[in-house]
């Protein structure tokens, strides 16, 4: 057998000892191809006899010469050690058998681990479709190999549920139609399904944007005291496929090429000067390298501004500095870091950055981030405005027709924005009030009545000339002001279970026998008849009223029409919410901070608790065997 048949895969993969599957894979590959595989499964022939035909003896012959091939191959694919172990052995049957029983992983083990590897398999959020689908086909036949005893429709669910969430759509269009479909099918399917979403899915890459001038105005234009241009910038949404990705501060935003296989054969080290490796793979620069420990202590200031050359959008992590700005919605604007990390923008809006006295600067669609730890100022969108830069002894200079202004110094690697803080204060200057003696002691002894001034002047413990005089305090009347009660009444309810109050009470200090610490109340508005439920939680309060509405419905023939309730969060659940619309149930929630819209359950509460705690007193009796006697 010569060297250019497949005899290469068991050299470049020799048994060791810890794999056997994929060696014995190759070994039957190798074999079915020379024709050989069959020596593998049929035993030895018997001897020949004397009276034996031609044919049986060349099939005798040549049987022998594969038995031998076959296990000169067997033992040449078996490492050193391993091959002292079965060299003794003349029939290949013995030694597979052998090899069998000491390196072998059960099916059962091999099945077990098979079916945990498919069913928590995860593709993540932007990986390939075609591999992950490729890689749950592989788990398929494996576990049909196996014969795990599944069904396809069970191995397509499991597939289904392996996608992530951007694949919802995809789902529930496959469920909805009842899709009968093999898992190839399938494959084929989410793969055009992901071309399609790549193609609709907008997101703004950090150091590839483009600008477009709306009606001659440029982002970042100069502006000063007496001028009134204003410039626009607009950063123009890209998918992954259209737009390379540079990362933050990748120096001068140079652009990343798409990834493609070059032969390194040829190639030049740029360390050592040697063929065959690039400077990043040479083993001399590997040996050559040493470890550094750099420690550096440093404050950070979030709020400063960053001139940073590989950033296509302006971005700021403070909301308060956005003037116009917009509410973006989720994920209608991603930026993408330098460590292929997405971030949604959250809000878009004009920055005017104050710069000094006379100049200040506008920033154009600038993008609200709250996860940057610095603001930055994106070079190429001020180099398509227009605008110079200059760079001279860690200075960074900015300008625009003919003039420059020093923007920035060199901090800690980076040119940190260099602006005037000017802070305008404005004193508010108090009107002198002429105030009588009276209208001052009134206020210095905390804005007391007339009658209580009068009854001082008359003990003689406060001397006041006029005290007829005082006027009407505007803060006493501001500060005594009671809340207006509501005017009118409510009618009643014309039928029995029309309108039903409700409200929770709790948590009540004492817990009752059996754990409750609270209690509902339902009062039928129309008979003003009540009941009363204890509860341990407030979540209970859903249970409770579903026991109410069976019992009075079965008892009286009527149906429970509107439910009047506070805002409390037991009362907005979803499951309570649905319940209401299923059973036609209107509920009325009051509005908040007005407790007096329910007040037929506020004063049903009051009342029972009044009755607890004179019972308490009256009998001498510890309160928790009494809060249970309010049912």
């Amino acid at each position: 057998m010569s060297k250019n048949t497949l005899t290469v895969i068991l050299d470049n993969n020799k048994f060791n000892g810890t794999n056997y599957t994929d060696w014995l894979r190759n070994l039957r590959i190798v074999l079915d191809y020379e024709n050989q595989g069959y020596i593998m499964d049929k035993p030895l022939p018997q001897t020949l006899l004397d009276g034996s035909s031609s044919e049986e003896r060349e099939t005798f012959e040549r049987w022998h010469a594969d038995h031998r091939k076959v296990r000169s191959i067997i033992l040449a694919s078996m490492s050193n050690d391993v091959q002292k172990q079965y060299d003794r052995l003349d029939d290949v049957a013995s030694i597979l058998q052998r090899m069998k029983e000491v390196y072998a992983i059960p099916d059962r083990h091999t099945r077990y681990v098979a079916t945990k590897e498919f069913f928590r398999a995860k593709m993540t959020e932007g990986s390939s479709v075609q591999e992950h689908g490729v890689k749950m086909l592989s788990l398929v036949e494996k576990l049909e190999d196996l014969k795990a005893g599944l069904e396809n429709d069970t191995y397509i669910d499991v597939i289904l549920q392996s996608l992530p969430p951007s694949y919802d759509p995809f789902i529930v269009n496959f469920n909805m139609n009842g899709l009968e479909k093999s898992i190839n099918e399938l494959i084929n399917m989410l793969v055009q399904y992901e071309a399609t979403i790549k193609k609709s899915a907008p997101s703004v890459l950090i150091g590839e944007a483009s600008t477009s001038k709306a009606k001659g105005k440029r982002a970042g234009r100069w502006k000063r005291t007496k001028g009134k241009a204003k410039a626009k910038t607009v950063v123009v949404a890209k998918d992954a496929k259209s737009a390379p990705v540079v990362p933050v501060g990748m120096g001068k935003g140079k652009k990343r090429m798409g990834t493609q296989q070059q032969s390194r054969a040829n190639d030049i080290c740029a360390y050592c000067r040697e063929k065959g490796h690039w400077k990043r793979d040479c083993p001399n620069l590997s040996s050559d390298q040493g470890m550094f420990i750099v420690e550096v202590n440093m404050v950070t200031n979030s709020a400063s501004w960053v001139f940073d050359t590989g950033c296509g959008a302006h971005i700021c992590n403070d909301l308060q500095v956005l003037q116009r700005s917009r509410k973006l919605s989720k994920d209608e604007v991603v930026l993408r870091l330098g460590d292929s990390k997405a971030v949604a923008a959250e809000d878009v809006g004009i920055i005017n950055l104050v710069i000094s006295d006379r100049v200040w600067l506008d920033l154009k669609d600038c993008y609200f981030v709250p996860s940057m730890i610095k603001n930055i100022i994106s070079i190429p969108l001020l180099d398509n405005a227009g605008f110079e830069f200059l760079i001279n002894k860690n200075c960074f200079y900015l300008g625009k027709d003919g003039s420059s202004h020093l923007l920035g110094k060199l901090n800690n690697g980076l040119y940190i924005l260099q602006r005037s803080d000017w802070i305008m204060t404005a004193q508010n200057k108090r009107k002198l009030q002429h105030l009588e003696n009276s209208q001052i002691w009134h206020a210095r002894l905390g804005h007391i009545s007339q009658d209580r001034m009068k009854r001082l002047v008359d003990s003689k413990s406060l001397e006041i000339d006029n005290l007829d005089n005082l006027p009407a305090c505007e803060s006493c009347l501001k500060g005594k002001m009671a809340k207006k009660p509501f005017v009118g009444q409510s009618k009643l309810a014309n039928g029995l279970l029309d309108l039903i109050h409700t409200d929770v009470c709790g948590p009540l200090n004492t817990q009752a026998r059996g754990g409750f610490s609270y209690f509902i109340t339902f009062i039928d508005d129309h008979s003003w008849y009540g009941y009363v439920y204890l509860m341990r939680y407030k979540s209970e309060a859903f249970v409770r009223f579903k026991e109410f509405r069976l019992e009075v419905e079965n008892q009286i023939g009527r149906k429970i029409k509107t439910l009047r309730l506070d805002r409390g969060g037991e009362y907005l659940s979803g499951e309570f919410i649905d319940y209401s619309k299923e059973n036609g149930i209107v509920s009325q929630w009051t509005p908040p901070g007005t407790p007096q819209l329910n007040g037929v359950a506020e004063r049903r509460n009051r009342t029972l608790l009044d009755m607890i705690r004179s019972m308490m007193s009256f009998y001498r009796t510890a309160l928790i065997f009494l809060v249970g006697l309010c049912t």
